[in-house]
């Protein structure tokens, strides 16, 4: 009776040792033979997650991130996954990924490329910060915000396309695009969405950098506004930075546009004003947001 209740005893804890729970880790090789590690986020829907310090911090080259380890799929990047991962160049990341978490690429400063995929609905908090060879990025529709400092320093960056699901760019005090000097364009694709995404303030717009806005590849050097437009009820002509010149013609200062749109919320209409934008350095033309 001893030696079966001993067998028994030894059978069920065999069994115990083989159930995985949420949070127990796995590892896996990378295409390029990169060992990764992870960590089980849900047994019962059998996900994973690419886990905090995901590789060796000299890996170098591009990393595939595997779509699926051990029967378990790959649909999050974990805070500081591959942060200070300083001789990557791309990285690959599978379509199901949903969440890339706050640092997870910070200080990769030898990456040059990257796709985000279209379940990513809200890229974190200094997700990319200091990625300073960072020329490539992939935002897919789908995306909602972008978050605090998720650029800041990506000085070789010199055009983004803001996907035109977005509604939220950073938050007060926080520019995702602080840094980011080599910035010349924002590329969008519906003028109506790009009016209706909340800025945290002012500069957090990313033309407060590169002054050329492009939707659909062609250029704005004008914008609309109902003429009836008013600034915290006081109308658009009375409004603080706003004056005819002697030409005739309505101007307002570039800066000043993104308190204009923030506070008026302006939709475009059939009956608009057409304003010209205005560099406070040179009579150049800028794109107004």
């Amino acid at each position: 009776m001893k030696y079966r209740l001993l067998f028994v005893t030894s059978l069920l804890l065999s069994s115990l040792s083989l159930w995985s729970a949420s949070g127990d880790p796995l590892v896996a090789k990378t295409i390029e033979n990169v060992e990764m590690k992870f960590k089980i986020a849900s047994e019962e829907d059998k996900t994973c997650s690419v886990d905090r310090d995901a590789i060796d911090k000299y890996t170098s080259g591009v990393i595939t991130i595997p779509e699926y380890v051990q029967g378990y799929k790959t649909v999050s990047i974990a805070k500081k996954a591959f942060e200070d991962c300083v001789n990557i160049t791309s990285v690959i990341i599978p379509d199901d990924v949903q969440n890339i978490n706050e640092k997870a690429f910070r200080g990769c400063t030898s990456l040059v490329s990257i796709n985000v995929p279209s379940g990513v609905q809200s890229l974190s908090n200094m997700v990319f910060e200091d990625c300073k060879k960072l020329t490539s990025v992939s935002l897919s529709e789908g995306l909602l915000s972008i978050g605090s400092w998720a650029f800041q320093n990506c000085e070789s960056l010199s055009e983004i396309h803001i996907p035109s699901t977005v509604t939220q760019i950073g938050h007060y005090g926080s520019n995702p695009f602080s840094g980011c000097t080599g910035l010349k364009a924002v590329h969008i694709k519906d003028i109506d969405a790009w009016c209706r995404i909340e800025f945290g303030n002012y500069d957090q717009n990313p033309l407060s950098i590169a002054h050329h806005l492009y939707l659909n590849n062609e250029e704005v050097r004008t914008v609309t506004f109902p003429a009836d437009l008013e600034i915290n009820g006081q109308p658009l002509r009375d409004a603080d930075g706003y004056h005819v010149d002697p030409n005739g013609e309505e101007t307002v200062n570039w800066f000043r546009i993104n308190y204009l749109k923030n506070e008026a919320k302006a939709l475009l209409t059939d009956r608009y004003y057409k304003l010209k934008a205005e560099n406070k350095t040179s009579n150049q033309q800028l794109s107004l947001f």
